[in-house]
């Protein structure tokens, strides 16, 4: 295993990336809906390596690509 010495910002839960977020704590633990127009400017130091243990889905509005 590599010894990687890049800063690194590791996010366990919903709960806690609406803390970092500044947002409510969410209603269900497993499931949170937010817009990207509610995100506060976020600014980390180059080459920060951020993770966390939940999956994202995003959707785009207005985006001109076709599924097939």
């Amino acid at each position: 295993m590599k010894n990687n010495s890049r800063p690194h910002l590791h996010i366990d839960s919903l709960a806690e990336l609406h803390t970092q977020l500044g947002f409510a704590k969410p209603k269900h633990p497993l499931f949170t809906v937010l817009q990207f127009k509610d995100f506060p400017a976020i600014e980390l130091e180059d080459g920060v390596k951020v993770s966390a243990d939940f999956y994202q889905i995003t959707f785009k509005k207005g985006c001109c690509n076709k599924m097939i």
